[in-house]
């Protein structure tokens, strides 16, 4: 992500569909990336299938941080 905004991308999408299961770890990587992504006015989408991954989403509030969609199709159309 970081040679990413380096390059000029503003836009992204972390597809986390093949993910079920996110640590504290996990969720303080996306926010630091997320962090990086605000400061150059940048814009950060997530793709969430797994039905225990969006519900940790929700218990720790971070729905509402994140733009969370449940395919690419999804967030394009929201573009």
């Amino acid at each position: 992500m970081i040679e990413r905004l380096a390059d000029g991308c503003r836009r992204s999408l972390i597809d986390l569909r093949g993910v079920n299961f996110i640590d504290s770890m996990g969720l303080s990587v996306l926010v630091g990336v997320l962090k990086r992504v605000i400061t150059v006015h940048g814009e950060l989408k997530l793709v969430i299938t797994d039905a225990n991954t969006q519900q940790l989403f929700v218990l720790t509030g971070l729905q509402h941080v994140f733009p969370v969609y449940g395919s690419g199709y999804q967030s394009r159309r929201t573009s």
